[in-house]
């Protein structure tokens, strides 16, 4: 067989081997993948959608939180107050915090207020969506957050029921003090339906269409809760997965179709670029052997017949010639001037690069010491330079991000305002740099009390400090802002010219709100400056809690 049969032989055994390649990746592998990525697709889509129902039951618990940790609350649940009712139970409340359902129970499980409203028709409904009295699946859900109320915590419980109208998310905390003291008079129960409405929001929320209902199948088992998904046919999927009440038993299904668009367009895709592949492959065989066969295997060919004539006719004188239109000749001829020129230039390219690179590595070094001071220029900056707490800067831009990163989430936030009590005497007894001293200890003490990677401890002006507490309720900001009472009291820094005390102590002021399009950021910073002037007003050295857009009247923490 001569080299011309061959390399025709070769060219076509290897673009049948790297078509019956390409079909076996394709059947193995890519069409395999595209399926899994369709079906992790529609998966994330049921789990995001899963994930908004807990953050609403998550905000629901909040919500039930707030108002069970109330003192107007609990004196409710003692004197059972018409006054309480008229200005906190009304429909504003419901429409408000979009609630259907509000129920006070007393520890022993008896209803001692409760209220079914319909948002439709901003009614009261007269038929109960859940029963009022505790049955066997109500009341240890009602009776879990009393018992843990008797041994020092404060916690609820959150599930979902069903109810004659539909799902609905429940929550229910004990009843306590604003300061979370006892005994906890009862249960505050708050619920809210899993009505179209709410899933409008989840569907905007989640940009996935689903549908939510009832659990209805007669037995059920584990793969319930797990996301079951069904093939209606090329071109859908049908996805379903449960949720369970606090029995552990189905209350809700979750009914997401999904469009198999990823597979069908990815497969297309990829059987096009294949067959042009193939189409491109077997036109640059074709192209290849014709170009081979004259520029290489006809010039061989020829130059092999010369040869033999030369050796069989003992003609070594005789030189082979070369058809005029080929260039290999000239290859020959030229190839070891072109090396001549090639080593000339790799030499003259060697010297270039090592220029090039002594030149880049100076211009590294000079970058990265840009960076570094570039670095310390923007945190001194945003730094305070005596406590090397974040500057009044740096406060207003973590202030605007938390805010709007709040108010997408419908999240609380708090914020604690400091100033140190009677500091201008501190300076003018103990002099500048004590004052100073004094300045950095406080600060130690703010900085290793917000310990949240969110949370931001400022120096506002002066003696005066801001602690930013994102996510954090009133409630929580309380409990902080009195441990750096105690703590700077500790310290125990004389101050013979404080009137409230011998020793150094501060005054804090806290706001609390939940970020929304109706409120501005500089109304929290305000109504905890005010808040820091009642604490001061009323002798220093004491906790104010001032909520923001609220009728409740101001908290207090004395000395």
């Amino acid at each position: 067989m001569n080299i011309k049969k061959k390399i025709i032989l070769l060219a076509l055994l290897g673009f049948m081997c790297f078509s019956a390649l390409s079909a076996l990746v394709f059947y193995t592998t890519i069409d395999p993948t595209f399926h899994s990525i369709e079906r992790d697709a529609a998966k994330e889509n049921m789990d995001r959608i899963t994930q908004s129902i807990g953050t609403e039951l998550e905000y629901l618990g909040t919500t039930c939180k707030d108002w069970a940790a109330y003192d107007d609350s609990y004196e409710f649940m003692s004197t059972l107050s018409p006054e309480y009712i008229e200005n906190n139970l009304g429909t504003e409340t419901f429409d408000i915090n979009n609630l259907d359902l509000i129920y006070y129970y007393d520890p022993q499980g008896k209803l001692v207020w409760g209220e079914n409203y319909n948002a439709a028709t901003s009614q009261w409904q007269d038929t109960p969506l859940i029963t009022k009295t505790p049955d066997a699946l109500l009341g240890p859900f009602l009776l879990q957050g009393l018992e843990q109320a008797e041994v020092g915590i404060f916690s609820g419980s959150n599930a979902i029921f069903s109810t004659h109208q539909g799902p609905m998310l429940i929550s229910a905390y004990p009843i306590l003090s604003s300061e979370l003291k006892g005994p906890a008079r009862g249960v505050l129960m708050m619920g809210r339906l899993l009505d179209s409405d709410l899933v409008d929001l989840f569907q905007s929320r989640t940009r996935v269409p689903f549908t939510i209902e009832p659990y209805i199948s007669p037995s059920w088992n584990s793969r319930a809760f797990t996301t079951q998904i069904t093939e209606l046919s090329h071109q859908g999927l049908q996805l379903k997965k449960s949720m369970a009440n606090t029995a552990g038993s189905p209350v809700l299904t979750i009914l997401m179709p999904f469009e198999r668009t990823i597979c069908s367009a990815g497969i297309k895709s990829m059987l096009i670029a294949m067959s042009a592949t193939l189409a491109l492959g077997l036109a640059m065989t074709l192209a290849m052997l014709f170009t081979v066969n004259r520029l290489v295997v006809n010039p061989v060919q020829h130059l092999t017949q010369n040869l033999i004539e030369i050796r069989t006719r003992n003609q070594y004188s005789r030189r082979v010639e070369f058809p005029k239109a080929n260039g290999l000749a000239t290859l020959f001829s030229e190839f070891n001037n072109l090396l001549e020129v090639v080593d000339k230039q790799n030499s003259d390219l060697s010297k270039t690069n090592e220029a090039l690179k002594r030149d880049l590595m100076k211009r590294r070094d000079a970058e990265k010491q840009l960076s570094e001071v570039n670095t310390r220029l923007l945190s001194q900056s945003r730094t305070d330079g005596l406590t090397r707490l974040a500057n009044r800067r740096m406060f207003d831009e973590h202030l605007e991000q938390s805010w709007a990163r709040l108010k997408r989430e419908k999240v609380v936030m708090s914020l604690i305002m400091c100033d140190v009590d009677y500091f201008k005497r501190y300076n003018d007894s103990y002099g500048h740099q004590a004052g100073d001293d004094c300045l950095k200890k406080v600060a130690r003490i703010l900085k290793i009390s917000a310990r949240r990677p969110d949370d931001l401890v400022a120096r506002y002006g002066g003696e005066e400090f801001v602690i930013l507490l994102p996510g954090a309720s009133g409630q929580d900001a309380m409990v902080i802002a009195e441990r750096i009472r105690m703590n700077i009291a500790d310290l125990r820094i004389a101050h013979e010219g404080s009137d409230v005390s011998h020793h150094v102590s501060i005054s804090m002021g806290i706001s609390s709100v939940i970020p929304s399009e109706a409120i501005q950021a500089k109304e929290l910073v305000e109504q905890a400056d005010m808040a820091l002037y009642q604490a001061k007003s009323d002798g220093r050295n004491r906790v104010v809690l001032r909520p923001c857009h609220s009728a409740a009247p101001p908290t207090y923490l004395y000395t």
